[in-house]
């Protein structure tokens, strides 16, 4: 009896380690596009102003798979739909090494979206699905980590890799990873692909379908809230180190610098928030805390006069706004239901997507030219500061709405 216990247990801490390793995997896969977009074109004679289509292409595709798929609630199935999506991806992202034609590229990209964004809902879905009630919470908030994992870990690496040996050898070894993770998952978890789903989930589904009514009305409140997060964060994201180049002449080095530091950092405190057991209230008051934090480094980071100084906060908003987002996604996925939580996660994805797509033409159109060629984003800032103040307002009512919607239903 102690040794099956044990055995379990060590299987379900290499399952979540496997899936943390997706996440992270499919993540770079997204962003590392971002810094290499402009090489990919120079390679295949392309103008770099089209470089952005690169990763525009990704991001629709992601989005449009997010809004189709929906996680199911048979570990096995969904185990072999997420091995079936990441070898797929994992083939487009070899692909994408190899061609010369930025058209095919668009092609590839294209699809690596559908993949991907695919992927990732399965592999979230997968990990609350085997997470237990007490550690529902800090498997979601760790498997969400990865995002500032990758933007802290991985892209520094296949940048300097990149250096050395040409974006097409990164993609590649991106590639080989992704495979060789889709064998261990298969190799590792289809030995237990008839374990049972925890009684929870049916206890779950069996509340859903006495609650119908509150299921639309938590569901449309939870999906605006996350529209509402995501754009509050990218609006200003997107901007700040626009103005750190323009107004301040900062050095790419020194960017690079800013967002290694915010991603590690942003990774540790995620990481402890993961692993602590926060009261409601306790949570609230971190909301709370980091929604001022990022309000600071708006008003001022944008007003000051020092370079230096502006670059620090540019660090501090991305680590308040980073694990803002992650703790407020969080809860409010972990206070779903279940089937509330399958639809979620999936809208969630497509919604982020789109968010951080309107963020960036939004934040463009609100950005004013000076005589003197400065940029000036004092309507942005305006906007930026509502914004995150809507956010605040709208946690306060998920916590009025107190049992019905903060709790978790187990």
């Amino acid at each position: 009896m102690l040794s099956a216990s044990l055995n379990n247990s060590v299987h379900s801490s290499v399952t979540f380690g496997l899936c943390f390793a997706i996440h992270f995997l499919l993540a770079l896969d997204a962003l590392i596009i971002v810094p290499f977009s402009a090489q990919m074109a120079l390679s295949t004679h392309t103008t770099p102003a089209n470089s952005g289509l690169l990763v525009a292409v990704y991001a629709v595709t992601a989005s449009l798979v997010c809004l189709w798929v929906r996680g199911g609630e048979n570990v096995a199935n969904e185990s072999r739909k997420l091995i079936s999506l990441l070898l797929a991806a994992a083939f487009f992202t070899l692909c994408t090494a190899l061609l010369n034609s930025f058209y095919s590229l668009l092609v590839v990209r294209a699809l690596t979206g559908l993949c991907a964004g695919a992927a990732l809902v399965l592999n979230l879905n997968l990990v609350v699905l085997l997470s237990d009630h007490h550690n529902k919470k800090r498997n979601t908030a760790i498997l969400l980590s990865t995002f500032p994992c990758a933007l802290a870990i991985g892209i520094p690496v296949l940048l300097f890799i990149t250096e050395h040996v040409g974006w097409q050898s990164s993609i590649f070894l991106l590639g080989c990873c992704l495979v060789i993770t889709a064998l261990l998952f298969l190799l590792i978890f289809m030995q237990k692909h008839k374990r049972n789903i925890p009684a929870n989930v049916n206890h779950e589904c069996q509340i859903k379908q006495n609650n119908n009514h509150l299921f639309n009305k938590k569901l449309s409140f939870a999906l605006l809230f996350s529209f509402v997060v995501v754009m509050s964060t990218f609006i200003i994201s997107t901007q700040f180190p626009v103005m750190l180049i323009t107004n301040f002449s900062i050095s790419n080095t020194s960017l690079s610098y800013c967002y290694l530091l915010s991603g590690v950092c942003s990774f540790i405190v995620i990481q402890l928030y993961a692993r602590s057991k926060f009261s409601n209230r306790t949570t609230s008051y971190l909301v709370y805390f980091l929604s001022g934090v990022m309000l600071l480094t708006v008003l001022v980071g944008f007003n000051t006069s020092r370079s230096t100084f502006s670059a620090a906060l540019f660090i501090l908003f991305i680590i308040a706004s980073s694990c803002r987002s992650m703790i407020l996604v969080t809860e409010l996925i972990v206070a779903l239901q279940a089937q509330e939580r399958s639809a979620f996660i999936s809208l969630q994805n497509a919604i982020q997507h789109f968010a951080i797509a309107a963020s960036g033409i939004f934040a463009s159109l609100l950005v004013k030219t000076e005589d003197n060629q400065t940029l000036n984003f004092n309507t942005l800032v305006a906007v930026a500061t509502l914004l995150i103040s809507v956010t605040i307002v709208m946690w306060k009512h998920v916590n009025r709405l107190g049992h019905n919607f903060t709790s978790e239903s187990q």
